[in-house]
């Protein structure tokens, strides 16, 4: 079970296909994600998107936690000799 989201990433149906996006955009925190790994800096993706630095900031954290978990779930597997994914944004 997925851990619950915070109050400013909502998951709406017929929204984005029902996948997180930024409460009252149509704005995804992979897309951010994927923003920040091309480097783009927090406050040019906030001027850009007409995001709050907040809601960018937040987007990063989650990407970091998310990464975090990946790499634990990794570890553990290869502790148990299993096959392990390759995955295009867990560096």
């Amino acid at each position: 079970m997925s851990p619950p989201l915070p109050a400013s990433i909502t998951r709406t149906r017929g929204v984005c296909g029902g996948r997180p996006t930024i409460t009252g955009r149509r704005i995804q925190p992979i897309d951010v994600w994927s923003w920040l790994d091309a480097g783009y800096t927090v406050d040019q993706i906030a001027l850009e998107y007409e995001l709050t630095r907040a809601q960018v900031r937040l987007c990063k954290s989650l990407l970091e936690t998310a990464r975090a978990h990946v790499r634990d779930v990794d570890a553990k597997a290869r502790r148990d000799g299993r096959r392990i994914p390759k995955r295009r944004w867990s560096r």
